[in-house]
């Protein structure tokens, strides 16, 4: 997921719909690529890239009407967009972010609301000052508390 090319994307997406089959394990694949937009260290590039993959999860997870991955996806989208827009402070990458939100809303991908928050985010210089931002960062600090303890459950066991 550190490049985005074709094949990468290709790659990460062939393994999350093939091994996100129930919610649970739907929700942790949201819940990592919140974990991977929140890392300080992510660029604003990277950032899109994790939309981008969740992009082409969505377009195949509809197709074969995986509705487990889309609802985990719709539970983190606008925390990722909001990182991803908050790193581009020049807002060089604004109209990719414009053209990812035009295909989730000609392809209803997600719900009014989250679709609507996504506008806001995007468009709404305001909008890191609207009580969505608390949300979001209340998401974000849960997934970085979680996510370590799950991706390496050996040092959590020695902890015990």
């Amino acid at each position: 997921m550190d490049t985005c090319t074709k094949d990468s994307i290709l790659q990460a997406r062939t393994w999350i719909l093939g091994n996100a089959d129930s919610s649970q394990q739907a929700w942790y694949v949201g819940q990592f690529l919140l974990y991977r937009a929140a890392n300080p260290d992510a660029s604003c590039r990277q950032r899109l890239h994790v939309l981008y993959l969740m992009n082409d999860c969505l377009h195949h997870a509809a197709k074969k009407h995986a509705t487990d991955i889309i609802n985990a996806l719709q539970c983190v989208v606008v925390a990722i967009l909001f990182l991803a827009k908050q790193a581009d402070s020049d807002g060089t990458y604004r109209p990719k972010f414009e053209k990812v939100l035009n295909i989730w809303e000609q392809n209803n991908y997600f719900e009014t609301a989250t679709l609507e928050e996504l506008q806001k985010c995007v468009n709404s210089r305001d909008y890191y000052q609207s009580s969505s931002v608390n949300v979001i960062q209340g998401n974000i600090q849960y997934s970085q508390q979680l996510l370590p303890h799950l991706l390496n459950p050996q040092q959590q066991q020695q902890q015990q």
